[in-house]
């Protein structure tokens, strides 16, 4: 299975959400706090963080919030920080998202697994053969 599939079921619960006129800056931004919180799951460093728990980078954030505001965006990201840790736990391994249109105007969402200089990312067997440009399926389809 390729990073944007993984991804694609990651973010599953909103395909509802996505714009029926295939706008691809709108859809970039929908899966912007998906993607957010799949890697500040990932780069949490500690390794005491229970499941579901909120990484501490989301912290500092949160001061500057009401306590109305604070609440609703702690529920929101807590969602997604319980689906990372307990369905996708095992993909351990940062994201960069990218949607556009290909040349037959299908919507493609990209995720791609960076490698930063010092970083080893724990990546299948599978993925570590070089391989054509993947294409993701229609997002509208899943």
């Amino acid at each position: 299975m390729k990073a944007s599939e993984i991804f694609l079921d990651f973010v599953s619960p909103i395909s509802d959400a996505v714009p029926a006129n295939g706008n691809v800056s709108e859809l970039q931004k929908l899966l912007s706090v998906p993607e957010m919180v799949w890697n500040a799951v990932v780069l949490e460093h500690d390794t005491k963080r229970k499941v579901g728990r909120l990484p501490k980078v989301f912290d500092d954030q949160f001061t500057k919030l009401s306590a109305d505001d604070r609440a609703m965006t702690e529920a929101f990201l807590r969602f997604w920080v319980d689906r990372k840790d307990r369905l996708f736990s095992k993909h351990d391994w940062p994201i960069e998202v990218t949607v556009y249109k290909n040349v037959k105007q299908e919507i493609i969402v990209q995720a791609r697994v960076p490698t930063p200089k010092n970083f080893t990312p724990n990546l299948p067997k599978e993925w570590q053969t070089p391989k054509a440009r993947a294409t993701t399926a229609d997002i509208l389809k899943r």
